[in-house]
């Protein structure tokens, strides 16, 4: 197509065609690409192209990408709601880029090569957000991290945190925190625990087992910290319990000690605390104007005889000598009762409640 026959077309039907054009490209990928070949077809061409922002509003962000090229979306984008695409690209795309990107310095050996990419890209975007109208993340690119051991959500407000957590594949992951989170924030979850067929069936008699079943999604998962949103919140932690067996420190913040127990144990007991799970209170301090309390749960078939309050502190001996004869005395009272309710996290060792400040900082 020679020029004579390009200019036949008024300038705006020509921006509208090329928008046309971008946004419904059966590929989300080379859709991105298309206002970058149209504005090298010709001069008249380029002169619409960039003078069309919203042509460029789509950006695709696939490793190795260029930070220049994104740079230059944004800029030609402006003013317009730009939408975001973050997937990871095949072996055969990235032997495409190598070349390109062989004089950029080497990370050192302890960086990851990715950690960087995401970080500068991220750093450019930064200004940007407040444009940000959809952001598509790819599920395959959280299936494959092996080293991570801590994870934290924060803000997550849309009953998604099943579907992050399904998507990623941490086998080594050790510290989960979830805040806030509501009663179905792991519905999806639990059904894919659940329907696992080395996953104990939910109607089962028999007593909960004290070790990690091998379909656990998270099989290294010790520490869990929860921040239930409302009271009703509460909920969550029988299918949290069923999600994360492995469970050996359970923190929650922003809860009521009382409400709490009304909701933690149901099993119609007594005990030592008063909450009914036959636990032990190791201490009940003040941490500035922000109380804490612990609590270590003892098993029936596993006791440990020096067992240390967390903060260092030594326990009285009358006092521990006292508790143990009221344990006793409850663990009779129980023999009488009915066969109490399975108790959640069955390796449950250490409970703490605390101020939602508290784990932001930790």
């Amino acid at each position: 197509m020679n020029d004579n026959h390009q200019n036949t077309l008024p300038p705006e039907l020509t921006s509208l065609i090329f928008t046309f054009a971008t946004h419904h490209s059966h590929s989300p990928n080379s859709g991105s690409l298309v206002p970058l070949s149209i504005s090298h077809v010709s001069r008249h061409w380029r002169a619409i192209a960039l003078s069309t922002g919203s042509l460029w509003t789509s950006i695709t962000i696939s490793p190795p990408s260029n930070p220049a090229l994104i740079s230059t979306y944004l800029t030609r984008s402006s003013p317009y709601p730009i939408d975001l695409t973050y997937t990871t690209t095949t072996t055969t795309t990235t032997a495409t880029h190598t070349n390109a990107y062989r004089h950029q310095p080497q990370p050192h050996p302890t960086e990851s090569k990715h950690d960087i990419h995401i970080g500068s890209i991220f750093a450019l975007i930064a200004p940007h957000l407040v444009r940000l109208q959809s952001f598509h993340v790819a599920s395959t690119l959280f299936q494959d991290l092996p080293n991570l051991t801590s994870l934290q959500l924060y803000g997550h407000r849309l009953n998604k945190i099943s579907e992050i957590l399904l998507s990623l594949g941490a086998p080594a992951l050790e510290d989960l925190v979830i805040a806030p989170i509501v009663p179905n924030d792991l519905v999806g979850l639990l059904r894919a625990t659940q329907s696992s067929p080395s996953s104990p069936s939910p109607s089962s008699s028999s007593p909960p087992s004290t070790s990690t079943p091998p379909h656990s999604h998270f099989p290294a998962l010790q520490n869990l910290t929860l921040a239930p949103a409302h009271s009703s919140a509460l909920t969550v932690l029988r299918a949290a319990s069923a999600c994360f067996p492995g469970v050996k420190r359970l923190a929650f913040a922003n809860v009521y000690v009382d409400g709490f127990r009304d909701v933690f144990v149901d099993c119609g007991s007594e005990c030592g605390c008063g909450c009914g799970c036959g636990c032990r209170c190791l201490s009940d301090t003040e941490s500035g104007s922000e109380p804490e309390f612990e609590f270590e749960f003892e098993s029936e078939f596993e006791h440990s005889s020096n067992s240390k309050l967390e903060k260092g502190e030594r326990p009285d001996p009358h006092q521990h000598q006292h508790q143990h004869q009221h344990h006793q005395h409850s663990k009779q009272k129980q023999k009488q009762k009915q066969k109490p309710k399975p108790f959640p996290f069955p390796d449950l060792r250490t409970l703490s409640l605390r101020h939602v400040g508290a784990i932001q900082g930790r």
